[in-house]
């Protein structure tokens, strides 16, 4: 039977925690920058859904290149939370009820 250290086991959940975590915080960022007005339940899911994306880009792209591990999963972490941090930067926030900028102004 294969035993795990107590170190070996820290790295690993530290290494679980960041991975979730960025993708958490990209999902959170994609949801605000795409969808900005969605609230509740279909937030949430959304927020669901772009956050089990970018889990698994951070896992299938290194599985495409060949080169799937424990460092390159940590690099592509690192470059999805990059790219996140990006798109923040260059976010405008919209708050949801503000008017389209497209939608022309009618009288009542």
């Amino acid at each position: 039977m294969v035993t795990l250290g107590f170190g070996a086991f820290l790295a690993a959940l530290a290494m679980l925690t960041a991975v979730l975590a960025v993708a958490a915080f990209a999902a959170h960022v994609a949801r605000r920058r795409l969808a900005p007005g969605l609230t509740g339940l279909p937030g949430a899911l959304a927020w669901a859904l772009l956050a089990t994306t970018a889990l698994i880009v951070e896992h299938l792209v290194p599985l495409a290149l060949g080169v799937l591990s424990r460092g390159s999963v940590l690099a592509a972490t690192a470059l999805v939370l990059i790219a996140a941090l990006v798109a923040r930067r260059g976010a405008r926030e919209v708050p949801p009820d503000a008017p389209s900028a497209a939608a022309p102004d009618t009288p009542p």
